[in-house]
């Protein structure tokens, strides 16, 4: 397939997005306005974010970050799918996607937004037609799903982020009814009203080893983490101007998320959120060791206690 990409955001999920196109053969344009952001991704294109591809089963390119041009100017003029994946305001992306349309009115554009619905966006465009959702799961390179789609949204545009998203080696799900959060961001935002609730008894780890023992790839705290505590603060901010207070769990526990980004614990990207993070992964005290004796055992092999002292 035959395409210029640009990736607008040299954050966790942009740089990600980038690498992955790159990876797939694509020439990739990754803006950012702070040359700091795009030096960051850079070295993780060249380093643990390679690791990801080789971990997904991605890995086609042996130096996808040579099809990767890195710059703080919006150079759009000649790309045919533009993902935006800038910061959580929705002011923000209209006013980018208004710009992008003046420089290149043609091309597919997509908004890996987490939380606002695409036509909050598009209805603000020119040619609404021609935005769709564009939604990664965190981190991008190792979980398949990708939502497309939106309601005022084309077939043809439509059509043309399926392919996209399967050329770079994701499953993308079309979404033809709105709501914000999407599918994945709402179910995890009701699952966070939950967690919260178990923190008055439980510890991170714990709670993150028994969704993981219930097949998920990651636990909560963890997801977090990947995400970024600023950015998910964002997203509940979002939830809360549109649904109310049916996404709201303890009050402690927004308290907590607000003083942790306060303070700089931002997850991944910082080194330290819910937990500490030595490169790609969360490192849990070994103090923390369940004690089961098998080698089976997945809290075992991320030193999480159980209680009961049972085989896991």
């Amino acid at each position: 397939m035959e395409a210029v990409i640009a990736v607008i955001g040299a954050g966790t999920m942009g740089a990600a997005i980038a690498l992955l196109f790159a990876n797939a053969g694509f020439e990739v344009t990754l803006v950012d306005k702070s040359r700091g952001a795009l030096r960051r991704a850079e070295d993780r294109h060249r380093g643990e974010s390679l690791e990801e591809l080789e971990e997904a089963g991605l890995r086609k390119q042996d130096n996808p970050a040579s099809l990767i041009t890195y710059t703080t100017e919006l150079r759009v003029y000649e790309c045919d799918f533009i993902v935006e994946a800038i910061v959580e305001r929705l002011r923000d992306k209209i006013e980018l996607f208004r710009k992008i349309e003046e420089i290149n009115s043609p091309a597919v554009l997509a908004t890996n937004t987490s939380s606002f619905m695409p036509s909050e966006i598009a209805r603000h465009l020119a040619n609404p037609e021609r935005l769709t959702l564009f939604h990664f799961s965190n981190p991008p390179i190792l979980m398949p799903l990708v939502e497309v789609g939106g309601e005022i949204v084309s077939d043809e545009t439509v059509e043309r982020a399926v392919e996209m998203a399967k050329s770079i080696g994701k499953e993308p799900v079309v979404l033809r009814k709105e709501c914000r959060g999407h599918v994945l961001n709402r179910m995890l935002a009701a699952a966070g009203v939950a967690v919260g609730y178990c923190l008055l008894y439980s510890r991170p780890e714990e709670i993150d080893a028994a969704l993981r023992n219930l097949g998920m790839r990651y636990g909560f705290f963890e997801t977090i983490d990947l995400i970024g505590l600023d950015v998910a603060k964002d997203v509940l901010e979002s939830f809360r101007e549109y649904y109310g207070d049916k996404y709201r769990g303890i009050r402690a526990m927004d308290f907590f998320m607000e003083k942790m980004v306060e303070w700089g614990k931002l997850g991944k990207k910082s080194g330290e959120g819910f937990y500490k993070w030595d490169g790609r992964r969360a490192s849990i005290p070994e103090s923390q060791s369940c004690g089961c004796n098998t080698t089976r055992c997945r809290n075992c092999q991320r030193g999480v206690q159980n209680r009961g002292g049972r085989d896991c």
